[in-house]
């Protein structure tokens, strides 16, 4: 996450965002960037729970809100180090936040 924060894709985003804000037309654009990941994301997110790894009414929405949040924050708005396992740990805290927050205790 720390080399894409630093590499030209990283800059281009930060860059995008900056620039969405001031311009409809380039929000449009960003917006469907961006909708298409957090379809990936939910695609993800849905085989999990059609393999019973997550509860069935998880908000898909916002369990990638809650994965991408905290590397996304640290990237581009503290410019803090991230460590290699960081995406990682987060998803398996918000995960586990899932499923506690619906009974299922599956691993």
């Amino acid at each position: 996450m720390e080399r894409f924060a630093d590499d030209l894709a990283g800059r281009l985003l930060v860059e995008m965002a900056a620039a969405a804000a001031q311009d409809v037309a380039l929000r449009e654009v960003q917006r469907h960037l961006v909708d298409r990941r957090r379809e990936a994301g939910r695609t993800i997110l849905r085989h999990g729970i059609d393999r019973g790894e997550l509860p069935a009414d998880i908000d898909l929405d916002l369990a990638l809100d809650l994965i991408i949040g905290p590397a996304a924050y640290r990237c581009f708005l503290s410019h803090r180090a991230t460590e290699p396992d960081m995406l990682e740990r987060t998803v398996d805290v918000v995960l586990a936040g899932l499923r506690s927050a619906t009974g299922s205790q599956e691993a």
